[in-house]
């Protein structure tokens, strides 16, 4: 085939690209010749013939176009000659037809057709690899990672402009949804629910379904039923948020009492077992007795949760990870337990805290071998594996109960409030068929900035609440309530609590793509896009991942990072052991008082080595094969065996100054007045940014005379020290000092931060606070367990004395 353009520049000049045996003209490389025409009455004629190569006879020109089909280009300079061409080709008996060309394909010498699925750019048609190399371009200079993901983008919208607005911080990318959404993740649409009636099952079950106004049964229970769910069968159900997995775990449970057998329910987070405390107690509360057992605050607060229903004789007793641990370590059976339910069971691949689950669940089943184990969780890339090694069997349905959107938006860290804001406004006008407004939860990745985006969006009229850890209980209650009842726009919450708390919102906005300092792992992805879209609230859900393509995460750009979280796969849940957590968790299957430790490793993840046991003898936490009352304090207190050394090593220190050394408190943040005095990009105190500029007296001196004041008070009261380390661990552990002086001379939480913020203008969070003496009473309390092992009273009392003080 012939491509016929017209020359640039030349009034009556045409290029014939040749083409040999194509199919599809995109990005060929033709052999080109030339034809140079003159007018002859009113016609064209050939005056010359040409390749690069040379002049060639016109006669061959013509024998050319008698054997090839001819595309004349449509291209604004070509068309000024069709009605000539065309007369010209058709007169030597040719098949003329006209073709979109892609013009940015011809200067680079390629011939592209672009007469199916053309893209526009600058209101030319323009082919997908150019229009993709103007993308590139443009996203490198604003300094973005490129990904497919935007191409999925471009294919859409199908106009270059719109989709390099995406790029540009001045355009309002909320008005066109078009240009921010990466894809769509369907519901699933074949498989339906069963009535109630059409499933068999035991009359007692089908009643207690019906109580808690349960009329037909989600794709997800249905396999569970068919997986051996009624008869007592090990289930690993992994599956979306929202689809039903929870009421899987509750007919366990139903089955499990009818039986007259307990129900142990295990979750990570205290909210979470907070919310399933009070929703069972609505549904069993009547016929059962109910118990919770939580590591709840030791520091006294009006706002905090008085606990009474910690009956280990309960029905059911629901409680954390460590809660039931702490039981399993005292050496306290629980009872004839029938069921036991592992809610997030993916945590086993938790850094800090996934071996402690494996333990707990190698010591469940091996003191309730006869019990049914039921693991739920939304995020598991390996689900035949883990439930092979478990000893379950896998209940997979991977289907969302309705679709979801994903958008990503480029802004920088300075706009990221100002969109937020749109969008929440936006979505809250937005009211579903089912009569609910659109309601948003916000993750980022620290406190500081929980309260930073909350009280931004309060100052703009928007109701909205910071959610994390940190508040007491009636504090985080009251905003469970509020937003169930529509009273609150939106929740600002850490990456931490993506798992489990709920709540019925339709849009999730990921401020940031970590999850403290480090990235976010696409499970940990998953369970936040999980919370968008509830069913019977919603018709589907949004996700907007907010990226500033400047910011690095642990030296990764946060865009890349965010196109690998769109794109990954949801990681395998593995469990490895080092050295330390072997030892540790050794201990505590030694503290159970279990006659045949070995035992354990045949329910054992990750088997633990007996040899080590040796070990723990020579440093006295066994005494032959029995735990010493050592071992027993190191056990109950989840200390690992460096820390209970430590501890033992430093029992002739002052109580309170081993408890600081094992845990500093560092959550310093400067005020915005002082940042902006020192010039500096950060907000912690002990970031090396800002500790370069303390300890610096160059630096300091020539800062205005009020941040010099400061700084100074700062250095002076927490940097001089006799340490020739410049970054040496005494600054925090001398504010750890202050504020645990400040809290046993009777300041709350609440004043405490208050008087860093007069004296130092630094700013320390009222939930870090609470935290931070909280875990302060639990390691006192440690070492009140250890001293009494060792026979050293006057320590106990001392560290009871200020468990009391800083208790309140």
């Amino acid at each position: 085939m012939l491509i016929i353009r017209k020359m640039p520049g030349k009034q009556i000049s045409i290029e014939l690209n040749f083409l040999k045996g194509v199919r599809k003209i995109y990005r060929i490389k033709p052999i080109k010749y030339y034809i140079d025409f003159r007018m002859d009455k009113g016609k064209l004629n050939i005056a010359k013939f040409r390749s690069d190569e040379g002049i060639l006879q016109p006669k061959l020109a013509q024998e050319m176009i008698k054997k090839n089909l001819i595309y004349i280009s449509k291209d604004k300079e070509t068309s000024l000659l069709h009605h000539d061409l065309i007369s010209f080709f058709r007169q030597l008996g040719a098949k003329v037809y006209l073709l979109d060309l892609c013009r940015y394909c011809a200067i680079e010498g390629y011939i592209t057709g672009t007469t199916n699925r053309f893209l526009l750019y600058h209101g030319e048609k323009v082919c997908t690899t150019c229009a993709k190399k103007e993308i590139e371009q443009e996203m490198r200079f604003r300094n973005i990672a490129f990904s497919d993901k935007i191409l999925d983008i471009l294919k859409r919208v199908r106009d270059v402009d719109k989709v390099l607005k995406m790029f540009d911080p001045a355009y309002d990318v909320i008005k066109d949804s078009k240009l921010t959404l990466i894809d769509r993740m369907p519901a699933d649409s074949k498989s339906v629910s069963v009535p109630l009636c059409d499933v068999s099952m035991p009359k007692h079950l089908r009643s207690y379904l019906s109580h808690i106004g349960i009329k037909e049964l989600m794709p997800v229970q249905m396999l569970a039923i068919e997986a051996g769910l009624l008869e007592q069968r090990n289930l690993l159900v992994s599956s979306a948020t929202a689809s039903g997995k929870t009421l899987v775990a509750e007919m366990a449970a139903e089955i499990s009492l009818n039986n007259k057998k307990k129900v142990i329910y295990l979750s990570p987070l205290v909210a979470l077992t907070n919310q399933k405390y009070e929703d069972f107690k609505r549904k069993w509360g009547k016929t059962h007795s109910i118990s919770i057992r939580v590591g709840m605050s030791r520091i006294k607060s009006k706002e905090d949760l008085i606990i009474i229903d910690t009956d280990l004789r309960a029905d059911i007793i629901i409680g954390t990870y460590e809660g039931i641990d702490y039981i399993l370590r005292s050496g306290t059976p629980l009872g004839d337990v029938g069921c036991v339910v592992i809610d997030e069971i993916h945590m086993l691949s938790d850094v800090d805290r996934g071996y402690r689950l494996s333990g707990l669940i190698m010591r469940l089943k091996t003191f309730y071998p006869e019990a049914q184990f039921i693991g739920l969780s939304a995020t598991i890339g390996n689900s035949m594996e883990l439930a092979e090694e478990l000893d379950m069997t896998p209940v997979v349905y991977d289907k969302r109960p309705i679709p979801l959107e994903r958008h990503i938006i480029f802004k920088d860290e300075g706009k990221k409030k100002e969109v937020i804001k749109r969008i929440v406004v936006k979505e809250w006008q937005n009211v579903s068929k089912f009569g609910f407004h659109g309601q948003t939860m916000i993750f980022t990745n620290s406190r500081l900035k929980c309260s930073q985006f909350s009280n931004y969006l309060n100052s703009k009229g928007i109701k909205a609440a910071g959610y994390h850890s940190g508040l007491s209980y009636f504090e985080r209650k009251k905003i469970e309530n509020n937003y169930w009842k529509q009273k609150i726009h939106c929740v600002v919450t850490t990456a931490a609590l993506s798992a489990g708390v709920d709540f019925p919102s339709s849009v999730v906005i990921l401020e940031s793509v970590a999850m403290g300092a480090k990235p976010i792992s696409v499970g940990e992805f998953h369970q936040m896009l999980g919370r968008a879209g509830r069913p019977g609230y919603h018709e589907y859900g949004k996700v907007y991942l907010l990226i500033d393509p400047l910011r690095k995460i642990c030296n990764e750009p946060e865009d890349k990072l965010a196109f690998s979280l769109l794109t990954g796969t949801i990681e395998n849940v593995d469990v490895e052991l080092t050295d330390e957590q072997e030892l540790e968790e050794l201990l505590a299957c030694h503290a159970t008082g279990y006659s045949n430790v070995p035992d354990f490793n045949k329910n054992a993840l990750w088997p633990l080595p007996m040899e080590k046991s040796k070990i723990l003898e020579q440093h006295k936490f066994l005494k032959g094969n029995f735990v010493s009352t050592f071992g027993k304090a190191t056990a109950r207190s989840f200390l690992s065996i460096k820390e209970a050394t430590q501890i033992r090593q430093s029992l002739k220190k002052d109580p309170l100054q081993t408890a600081v050394c094992l845990l500093p408190f560092d959550n310093v943040y400067l005020s915005s007045a002082f940042q902006s005095m020192l010039d500096t990009n950060s907000l912690r105190l002990f970031s090396g940014e800002v500790l370069e500029k303390i300890e610096n007296a160059d630096a300091i001196a020539k800062l205005p005379l009020s941040a010099r004041d400061i700084a100074l008070k700062i250095f002076m009261d927490f940097f001089v020290c006799e340490c020739d380390n410049p970054f040496c661990e005494h600054p925090p552990q001398k504010i750890s000092y202050m504020l645990l002086d400040l809290r046993i001379s009777g300041f709350s939480p609440k004043q405490i931060t208050a008087y860093f913020g007069k004296e130092y203008s630094l700013l320390l969070y009222g939930g870090d606070v609470f935290s931070y003496l909280d875990q302060v009473v639990h390691k006192l309390e440690a070492i009140e367990r250890i001293a009494i092992a060792f026979n050293k009273p006057e320590v106990a009392k001392k560290a009871e004395e200020y468990i009391r003080k800083i208790e309140g």
